[in-house]
């Protein structure tokens, strides 16, 4: 019977969803009430199974899967936690993980880009799924899983491993195997897996034609795995004749081993430095089969009504802000800073003006003084011929000397004719003090300056101080 959500199975596990079906059974995800509702896997084996001539074997099986899950400790690896039997039918709890399997992610990168995996991509996957393998085949006896295919390798999120489940199909190597029940998936098993003479190199096989699948987008055909260059020109050499080898029907030249094959990828670092074996941490992917979260609800920005002026009806009162407060501000008046007038007393200006008045009386007087000539000797002028240089006798004339004193002057004036009394005493008059005017004058006029100086400074010591 298949499980709802809801159902409890011995009063531990609340079932919360269906994931999968598969040849073998269903896959639920579950919670366990005893463990704080952690989510868990529990896989049901299905009630057909459990009829007939073949229940021995596939409740066999089933008890082997258990068997193997909790033995094995890899991290590519679900663990199993619990076993039960509830009316007959036979449950597994087991890790749940968070991811989607590659044929999945397959198929949403064809409809969103229509290009199929990458070389990166496929690369590190590859190395995580080899890595797996080896340990499996270095087990005691080795381990085959018999059915490696994209939509048993799980890409856990966010952390991005790859998780090799469905381990429905894996048994020891010696162990008989069951011819009358098919082994493995079609286009993924070899021929000798199909013949029931399953090996390590069938497991290769496997992973080669799920790398066909993921890098060219086609499902492989049984047994007639065409090479990746007639689906896929563009992919690099090195990869597709590493793919065509892991997928060969030969098992001469197929890989011996996974670590054979895991030693051909190391073989292509330096050709492709941008492949890390770290894997790619990915953001959590939303269940396909439950509703969308709601989306947050964002409050609308606040918009002005808008008036239909053809509408008869009544618009809407436009609600007004009301008129935020006034703020009464004090004017201050603040009185000006007048600047300190100068304060001189009537001595000092006093003072200053006899100061200004004997600067110039000296500085006329220098001048004077500086003008005045200098007696010189009145040449003489000798009574000896002299001799031409030519024949025509030449008339030396001596000038007048000028008066230079007082006294010459008026000599002077005693030495020429008469010509009138009044005359002369102004002829006189204007020899002896041309001089003195010119000394007189500058010094009225630089004492004119300091008068005018003076008024002028006690006029802005009036206004400074009004």
């Amino acid at each position: 019977m298949s499980l709802e959500a809801g159902d409890r199975l011995g009063d531990r596990y609340e079932v919360v969803r269906a994931i999968t079906s598969g040849g073998m059974g269903s896959i639920y995800e579950a919670r366990d009430l005893q463990n704080g509702g952690q989510r868990v896997a529990i896989k049901q084996l299905l009630e057909h199974l459990m009829e007939g001539e073949q229940a021995a074997m596939f409740r066999s099986k089933f008890e082997a899967e258990i068997a193997f899950l909790r033995r094995l400790q890899h991290p590519g690896i679900p663990r199993a936690y619990d076993s039960f039997v509830v009316n007959g039918v036979y449950y597994m709890v087991m890790e749940f993980i968070v991811g989607r399997n590659l044929e999945q992610e397959l198929e949403e990168r064809l409809q969103l880009t229509g290009q199929p995996f990458g070389v990166d991509q496929i690369i590190r996957d590859c190395r995580q799924v080899l890595d797996i393998l080896i340990y499996l085949h270095g087990q005691t006896p080795p381990l085959l899983h018999r059915d490696i295919k994209p939509a048993n390798l799980i890409r856990e999120h966010p952390s991005g491993r790859i998780r090799l489940v469905d381990f429905g199909m894996a048994r020891l190597l010696n162990e008989p195997n069951a011819t009358q029940t098919q082994l493995g998936t079609l286009g993924y098993s070899p021929l000798e897996q199909l013949q029931g003479k399953a090996e390590q190199r069938s497991d290769v096989y496997a992973l080669g034609a799920s790398l066909h699948h993921l890098v060219t987008g086609v499902v492989p055909t049984v047994l007639n795995i065409p090479p990746v260059h007639n689906l896929k020109p563009d992919l690099d050499p090195a990869i597709a004749a590493i793919i065509d080898r892991a997928c060969s029907s030969e098992l001469n030249i197929r890989f011996s081993s996974a670590k054979e094959m895991l030693r051909g990828l190391d073989e292509l670092r330096p050709h492709l430095p941008m492949i890390t074996d770290s894997p790619l941490k990915l953001q959590p992917l939303p269940r396909l089969d439950e509703p969308p979260p709601p989306r947050p609800v964002v409050p609308a920005a606040p918009m002005e009504p808008v008036h239909d002026f053809g509408d008869d009806l009544p618009a809407a009162p436009l609600e007004i802000p009301p008129t935020p407060p006034r703020v009464e501000s004090e004017t201050v008046s603040v009185p000006a800073v007048k600047r300190p007038a100068a304060q001189f007393s009537l001595g000092q200006q006093l003072a200053a003006i006899a100061l200004l008045a004997a600067l110039a009386f000296l500085f006329g007087m220098g001048v004077g003084n500086k003008n005045e000539p200098v007696a010189t000797a009145t040449p003489k002028v000798s009574n000896t011929p002299v001799e031409a240089p030519t024949a025509v006798p030449i008339s030396v004339v001596t000038p007048t000397p000028r008066p230079t004193s007082v006294a010459s002057g008026c000599q002077a004036l005693r030495s020429r004719p008469r010509y009138g009394r009044w005359s002369a005493h102004l002829r006189a008059f204007a020899s002896l003090s041309w001089r003195t005017c010119c000394h007189a004058s500058f010094t009225w006029g630089l004492g004119s300056s300091a008068v005018a100086g003076f008024l002028s400074l006690r006029k802005i010591e009036l206004a400074t101080s009004s």
